[in-house]
Parts: C-alpha cells; structure tokens; sequence
C-alpha cells in the first residue's frame, strides 16, 4: 500500500460526521451508565446522543486516524454505540421492535466506521459481537413476526457484507511505528511514560543504525 495515500487529509464528509459524533457526546454529559435499574433509568437523559449517534452512522463517510489532528476519540464512539445497543434493549422490553432495531442496525454501523483508518478495530468488533449476541433475542420477542425477522436479517447481511477490512490496523500501525522511528515527538510522547519517550528520543538519535534497520523490519513484516 502506499503510505502517502493512506495518510491523506480528512474528507469535508468525514469531517461533518465527526461533528455530529462531537455533539453527540457534548450532548451525552458523560457516556458511562452502571448496569443496573438505575442505569437503565438514565438512558433517557441519554436520548439527544443517542439520536444524534443514529444520524451519524447513517453516513458512509467517517474517519478515525488517529495520526491526524483534530479527530474524535474511537473510544467515546465506541461508548455511543453501546448506549444505542442498551437503548436498543430497552425498546425491545417495551415491544418497541422496529425502534430497537434500527438502533442495534446503528450500532452495528458503528462499528463499522471504527474499523475505518484506525489500529483499534476491536472496538467495531466488540460492538458487532454485541448486536449478534442481542439478536436472537429480538427475534424471540412474543409479538415479533417473520416478515419483520427476515427483512431484518438482509439488513443485517448487507451491513456486515459492507464492513471494512481490519487491514487498516495493519497499515495504521504501520505508520505510527515509522512516525516513532521518525522520532516524531507527539507519536512518542503518546507512550506514555516521560521516561521512556526521553529514552527513545536518545536511542533514535545516538544508535541511528538501529533506526534504519528497524525500518527494515517494519517494511519487511508489513
């Protein structure tokens, strides 16, 4: 793959969905719940988000390289989504069928956009596992009908067909890692310990044959 291509700048479309993700936690005023009643209780404050993380979804176009300033974090969209599957759950106990799928249809969007240009697909993964695993629920419900299972199921192909490789981890991390070996500083001081960032600027600096040939390696195994 071409490092240069992948890199690119945000497109004005992702942008504007990344803003409605942004109000959407804006609105959420905090996006953890306990799980229990009282959770459950508190998803309804939790509606503007939840409606505004639907609208997003919708859209085709989102971005999540994290190597290019001004993003949102995966992990509070991560968090959006599963507030739509809880919502989702709790519309199902109502009878509120239709409502409660399209949510967990939303989520599962989601978590296809969180495999779009990023290193962390197992957020998109965790939320796919987790609409999957609430379901066969759904289509238990008493009052549910098999026209409604089995359009819903060809919603739910179509979606999953359409997912995004987990290639881009590879490649996401691809070039973090040379960013790194760059000696690029905010790359390295998202390692976190000063120490560490402090010692692998001197590294890069004093044993620059071992950059190059780490350089190799990545090249090799990527």
């Amino acid at each position: 793959f071409s490092p240069e291509e992948y890199a690119r700048p945000r497109t004005a479309e992702e942008e504007a969905t990344l803003a409605i993700y942004r109000r959407a936690i804006e609105a959420a005023g905090g996006l953890h719940l306990p799980a229990d009643r009282a959770g459950d209780e508190a998803l309804a404050s939790k509606e503007p988000a939840i409606v505004l993380a639907l609208e997003a979804s919708r859209r085709p176009a989102c971005d999540f390289f994290g190597l290019e300033p001004g993003g949102v974090s995966s992990t509070d969209v991560h968090d959006l989504a599963v507030l739509l599957v809880r919502s989702a759950s709790r519309l199902e106990s109502q009878g509120r069928l239709d409502a409660a799928f399209e949510r967990y249809l939303g989520a599962l969007r989601i978590a296809g956009q969180l495999r779009h240009r990023t290193s962390r697909v197992n957020l998109g993964d965790e939320i796919e596992r987790s609409v999957c695993a609430n379901l066969p629920g759904w289509a238990a419900r008493p009052s549910q009908t098999s026209n409604r299972v089995l359009a819903a199921l060809r919603q739910v192909d179509e979606t999953i067909a359409r997912l995004p490789s987990r290639a881009d981890a590879i490649k996401t991390d691809y070039l973090f890692s040379q960013r790194i070996l760059d000696g690029d500083p905010e790359a390295i001081a998202s390692l976190g310990d000063i120490r560490d960032t402090e010692s692998l600027q001197l590294v890069l600096r004093v044993l620059f044959w071992e950059r190059y040939r780490t350089l190799r390696e990545l090249n090799r195994a990527t």
